[in-house]
């Protein structure tokens, strides 16, 4: 077939940082090149997590390249309305590509993982400033020619890799790009990171795909109270005793609709500080439902109270990133084996404003 007859293959990849999109970029490259066919890869880098886009663009002519031949002209920048397949490792991602109006119902391909990682605007919101699911899913079928969603990251972890694998199997798996799946092993062979946890992560989205993959069949269901009270004792370890008996204190004083919102916040705060904390909160939280005539009040209340009374301080996250329980899990996410050394490098560093947040309130 004449080259000037086909137009080359468009994928977009909106990424987060941290994620691996240049390296899921280059593994796409390198897979086209393993078959022979002329690609090129730009990228829009961005900055780390929610605080800037980093946007990657592909395009691939799916004819092999003769030597002497024409070469194809491509595109730096992606068009909008003018993109094969878009490639999102996380759900709020691919509704910033559908907002972009790059996609488009008679052509794109959304490649999307439906987990979350929450946006500086929905954390700052007082009460829930989550982005509606819903939202983002009806936009997605409405907008998009085909939609292949589900939990990149439930899969990544129980493969021990990456999302980014993941979903390198997922765009393999359409054969929307059509590669074998030979090139696109030769690709992560050639990397020569994490080989074998990335060829299996990559085998895990070809057959999530396989299964026909939605949105729909990802949703996450309301969890009943008993069983997350189960779960958040053995979380909490030594404290576990004063948590289930302030929680059986708490589903004995209020009414079964409060139970899940302030059995969380009890064990949050016990977490937080200890037991005696998470008495005073539900104590200020009983005072409220007093004057009550349903739960809507208390319910937002008790929410937003033990947000505030949880802020998480320099000591706070000093803290968190100490706990062995935090290395445990990194060792797990990265198949450290039994025996090796971890090395994990923080950053922390508190400016002024932090430490003087620490310090008790001077008296007048």
């Amino acid at each position: 077939m004449a080259i000037e007859s086909r137009r080359p293959i468009s994928i977009l990849t909106a990424a987060l940082g941290g994620q691996g999109g240049g390296v899921l970029t280059d593994w796409i490259g390198g897979a086209a090149t393993e078959a022979g066919y002329p690609v090129q890869a730009t990228s829009i880098p961005g900055v780390a997590q929610r605080t800037g886009a980093t946007t990657y663009y592909i395009e691939c002519l799916p004819v092999p390249e003769t030597p002497g031949g024409p070469a194809p002209v491509f595109s730096l920048y992606p068009t909008a309305g003018d993109v094969d397949v878009i490639i999102a490792p996380e759900f709020l991602e691919a509704g910033r590509m559908l907002e972009m109006n790059y996609a488009s119902p008679d052509r794109t391909a959304l490649i999307a993982s439906t987990h979350r990682l929450f946006a500086i605007g929905e954390k700052t919101v007082p009460g829930d400033g989550i982005f509606p699911r819903a939202r983002l899913e009806e936009a997605a079928r409405q907008l998009t020619k085909r939609l292949v969603a589900f939990d990149a990251l439930a899969a990544a972890r129980a493969a021990q890799t990456e999302v980014n694998a993941v979903m390198l199997g997922a765009l393999a798996g359409t054969r929307i790009l059509p590669l074998p799946d030979s090139a696109f092993e030769a690709a992560i062979k050639e990397s020569g990171v994490a080989v074998e946890r990335n060829l299996i992560g990559f085998k895990a989205g070809k057959e999530i795909v396989a299964t026909g993959a939605t949105a729909g069949d990802a949703a996450p269901g309301k969890r009943p109270w008993p069983a997350l009270r189960s779960e958040r004792a053995a979380a909490l370890g030594a404290p576990a005793a004063g948590f289930l008996a302030l929680a059986s204190r708490m589903e004995s004083g209020f009414p079964e609709p409060l139970h899940s919102t302030l059995g969380e916040a009890i064990a949050r705060l016990i977490d937080y500080q200890d037991v005696r904390y998470a008495e005073k909160f539900i104590e200020r939280v009983r005072r409220v439902r007093t004057r009550d005539q349903g739960f809507r009040l208390t319910e937002a209340f008790a929410h937003r109270l033990a947000v505030w009374t949880a802020y998480e301080d320099a000591i706070r996250v000093a803290d968190l990133k100490t706990r062995a329980s935090r290395f445990e899990r990194i060792r797990k996410e990265n198949a450290v084996p039994n025996g090796a050394r971890l090395v994990v490098t923080d950053y922390l560093k508190p400016d002024l404003d932090e430490i003087y947040g620490i310090l008790p309130l001077r008296e007048k």
